[in-house]
């Protein structure tokens, strides 16, 4: 049953990251603005949705013991696929709010790797992981090479999850300090 379960909810899951990826012309579409802008909220929120639904599949796979070949207690396998998992689906919506904000040249390529591969490459490791004979997965170094390959968008996702709240801070500090600026002019 939860094998079932996994899967009914990694394959919308990929699908929808692939469609911002297709909808965004691979991160190098324009990027709408002014009054068309409402339409971002679409994508924003799909990804957002997605990557919730690739941890709670994630959480589902370890439960039936498909994530059991990763360390040597079901709990500790059940962590890292977590974090694996959670910074993958970070990523995708990093890449996406890069896009969204026009950060740079890097943002299409990071977009296809983060964005598409990377969800792409989870959800078939859980779907084989979530149906396959736990002996023979344990036996296979596909699925270690596949979640080391994971590791690196993964870390990315928290990268960029890390300087998008430096960022806002600064811009928040950054208005913080205008409005105390403009109060002390208006007293003098």
């Amino acid at each position: 049953m939860l094998e079932l379960l996994t899967t009914i909810l990694v394959v919308p899951s990929v699908l929808a990251l692939l469609a911002i990826v297709f909808a965004t012309e691979g991160f190098t579409g324009r990027v709408p603005g002014g009054p068309d802008a409402m339409a971002l909220a679409m994508p924003f929120l799909m990804a957002i949705a997605a990557g919730i639904a690739l941890v709670v599949a994630t959480w589902l796979c370890a439960a039936a013991g498909g994530l059991d070949w990763l360390a040597s207690s079901r709990a500790l396998a059940a962590l890292l696929a977590t974090l694996l998992s959670l910074g993958v689906a970070t990523a995708a919506v990093a890449v996406l709010v890069a896009w969204m904000e026009r950060l740079g040249s890097w943002v299409p390529f990071a977009g296809f790797v983060c964005g598409g591969i990377a969800p792409a490459a989870l959800g078939v490791l859980l779907i084989a992981c979530a149906w396959a004979n736990a002996p023979a997965l344990a036996a296979s170094p596909l699925p270690r090479a596949i979640a080391i390959g994971l590791a690196v968008p993964a870390l990315l996702g928290y990268a960029l999850a890390a300087l998008g709240i430096v960022a806002h801070a600064r811009k928040k500090a950054e208005r913080n300090r205008e409005r105390i600026a403009e109060l002390r002019t208006r007293e003098v």
